[in-house]
């Protein structure tokens, strides 16, 4: 569900998500993510859109403002914050912590460490699972499962034989997402050239998901090594895959369905996904 009223205060002005993200010096896609509460925002871009709405951001990110405001008085009476702050303020739709967090892995058979830019939401649930600490009632899945960089990634656990979490200074650069080929890409434990399978983009099934997005849910919640899961590609075309000779798995975020509801009144502003292809 949406944590925010930025569409609320958007169609009040009588704005195209396209012309928020103008005024506010952001993309579209980010617009259209912060509206569905599919991602979390940083303060900087949050304090850009109210400007931009003329409203203050308690009226806007009301539950991000008050737990934000509880954070600083943290900050200022304990010089620490703690990451359940953080947390707090995250679940109101703004992301406080300033850094931009890559996770850096090596795996066994790859020569060089991989850099994935990641959230800073998903630096801290990653820190926990690489250290196998439960998340709530749960168990920490075979693999790890994050956003980066317009993918989907799914890392075995297994494989990962070194993982440090870098963050840099913040950066002010926008970038637009890349367009990336309607691909699958599977590596394999103990290296070798990984495969590309031409997939068509998900169609949700009953449960929301379809079946890309029913793999990446399969993996993190942990598959037997010997279990197989099926893929059909882009010509029909049936594969099978064994979950514990997988090293990693990328794919389009684009591929996958939209959480949360869509613009209506967008129109051409947002572009489906099936019209996305190479």
């Amino acid at each position: 569900m949406p944590t925010n009223r930025v569409k609320h205060f958007r169609a009040q002005q009588g704005w195209s998500q396209r012309e928020l993200a103008g005024r506010a010096g952001t993309s579209q896609q980010q617009i259209q993510r912060i509206e569905s509460g599919k991602i979390t925002t940083g303060l900087e871009t949050a304090n850009r859109i109210c400007r931009a709405l003329g409203q203050p951001l308690e009226v806007v990110f009301p539950s991000a403002a008050k737990a934000l405001k509880r954070l600083q008085d943290q900050a200022e009476s304990t010089h620490y914050v703690e990451t359940e702050s953080l947390e707090e303020v995250s679940a109101g739709g703004i992301e406080a912590d300033p850094w931009d967090w890559s996770l850096k892995v090596l795996l066994e058979g790859d020569r060089e460490p991989r850099i994935y830019p990641i959230s800073a939401k998903d630096q801290r649930r990653l820190y926990r699972a690489i250290q196998d600490e439960p998340e709530g009632d749960g168990f920490p899945g075979q693999f790890l499962v994050f956003d980066s960089g317009g993918r989907r990634v799914a890392l075995n656990q297994q494989c990962v034989v070194f993982a440090q979490l870098l963050k840099d200074p913040p950066s002010a650069e926008i970038e637009e997402e890349p367009e990336l080929p309607d691909e699958l890409v599977l590596g394999w434990r103990g290296g070798g050239a990984p495969m590309a399978l031409e997939v068509e983009p998900d169609i949700p099934d009953e449960d929301g998901l379809g079946q890309l997005g029913d793999i990446f849910f399969m993996l993190e919640l942990g598959m037997p090594p010997q279990e197989r899961f099926g893929i059909t590609d882009a010509d029909g075309e049936h594969a099978f895959i064994r979950a514990g000779s997988i090293a990693y798995v990328e794919l389009p975020l684009h591929l996958l369905p939209e959480e949360g509801d869509e613009d209506e009144e967008e129109g051409e502003d947002a572009e489906p996904a099936t019209n996305r292809r190479k």
